[in-house]
């Protein structure tokens, strides 16, 4: 609190008046803020949150404020009630002698004892200076509360997700060939389509009864009077949605009418009942480190479009990683394989049956290395000087070339073809 009470200076005063006269507020207003800013001032001095000189100071520069903005004739009673020979013996006293006039305490003039009879109202002041110091200290934490503290915004958001329904609402009128209102039962069928003409339609609620008013105007919310609801994918994929309307067993109408946007939301609380936050339920929220943060328990980043890829991508690199003894998984689901791929080609293929292929897209064993370039598989030691190379030619014939000079078989070498050892460059 202190440390608030001193960023209240003869600056931050002269912008306050400043901004309360270009909100056009009267001498009265203005004059009343004045005093309640000095209450303020009063209660940090009381407190010892504020020195005398800086009280004293602070004190003077709202009195040369208020005196711009008082009556004139409230001056002039002001300046005869003053005692210049009045003795401020103590904070209390002065205090009191400002904003008690009632209880005010018995003025000491220079060089006079006090008298030794108890005053008359000694006991109605302490209850009024109690009284009166609990009224600060609640001006006081109104003033802060007001000037110094950011009111919390809350979220109209219910406990649970609820997203809203999909309808859309028709008004019409119904007349014959000459003008007159239609006003009994008529079928009616409303469809939504990808274009003014032709097109392909998107939505048909069947054919549903209406039945008009007296001046043949009519009513219907399609999705919910008139057919099942619409679906989500008819305005998240298409740009354009127009309905059409057939009445009875006549052709549909024409033209048809374009279903334009809402008036959109310059800034929305929910997402489909949902807040944005990082609690379970709420919609994912990027910090400010740009971290996407998700509080369910087992997230998941998925697409549902139909027959579409999902890609991740980077300007950079991009890093998987789990916390902790996590695991990392990679997963194709029912028949799909794990590729690897680089510089746009792809070099390693995972079937789904678990066979291993590098070089092919279509392996044979559980490890399946495909290349015609040279050594196929290099066993290493030391990287480039201490290896084994293994190399199969289009013959099937097996090299084995070690970088030492010996090649050790343990246990029974059989051999049923040719085979070559090349030990050494020998």
């Amino acid at each position: 609190m202190t440390n608030l009470m001193k960023t209240i200076n003869q600056d931050t005063i002269h912008a306050y008046v400043e901004e309360l006269e270009k909100k056009g507020l009267t001498n009265e207003l203005i004059l009343r803020k004045l005093n309640s800013t000095q209450e303020y001032l009063y209660w940090g001095y009381s407190n010892d949150h504020l020195s005398f000189p800086e009280f004293q100071q602070l004190k003077d520069v709202i009195a040369n404020y208020k005196a711009k903005y008082e009556p004139l004739d409230l001056l002039e009673a002001k300046e005869s009630i003053l005692e210049p020979e009045t003795v401020q013996h103590s904070k209390t006293d002065t205090f009191l002698h400002r904003w008690i006039p009632r209880l005010s305490l018995p003025t000491i003039k220079k060089n006079e004892k006090a008298p030794n009879t108890p005053h008359p109202l000694n006991a109605r002041f302490y209850i009024g200076m109690a009284f009166t110091m609990l009224i600060f200290v609640i001006l006081g934490v109104s003033i802060y509360d007001q000037f110094f503290t950011t009111t919390s915004r809350t979220l109209a958001y219910p406990p649970s997700p609820s997203a809203a329904s999909r309808i859309l609402s028709f008004q019409g009128r119904l007349t014959d060939s000459l003008g007159n209102p239609i006003t009994a039962a008529t079928n009616m069928r409303f469809r939504l389509y990808t274009a003014s003409s032709g097109g392909s339609t998107l939505y048909d609620s069947g054919t549903c009864s209406i039945t008009p008013d007296q001046d043949g105007v009519h009513n219907v919310l399609i999705g919910s009077d008139c057919g099942a609801e619409v679906a989500s994918s008819v305005f998240t994929e298409n740009t354009q949605v127009w309905l059409g309307v057939t009445v009875g067993s006549d052709s549909e109408m024409t033209p048809r009418q374009r279903i334009a946007n809402v008036p959109y939301a310059i800034n929305a609380e929910t997402l489909q009942g949902l807040p944005v936050g990082t609690e379970v339920s709420t919609i994912p929220y990027i910090n400010a480190g740009g971290d996407l943060l998700m509080a369910a328990a087992s997230p998941q980043i998925g697409s549902t479009y139909t027959n579409q890829d999902f890609l991740l991508s980077s300007a950079r690199a991009i890093t998987i990683q789990s916390a902790g003894a996590g695991d990392v998984t990679l997963t194709a689901t029912e028949s799909g394989t794990i590729k690897f791929a680089t510089g746009g080609s792809q070099h390693g293929v995972i079937t789904n049956g678990g066979l291993f292929g590098f070089g092919t897209t279509g392996p044979d064993g559980k490890l399946d290395v495909l290349y015609t370039g040279g050594e196929q598989l290099r066993l290493t030691y030391a990287d480039g000087s201490t290896y084994t190379g293994f190399t199969t030619n289009s013959g099937g014939d097996l090299t084995i070339d070690p970088s030492g000079d010996d090649l050790t078989v343990g246990g029974d070498l059989i051999l049923a073809d040719t085979f070559t050892v090349q030990a050494g460059g020998k």
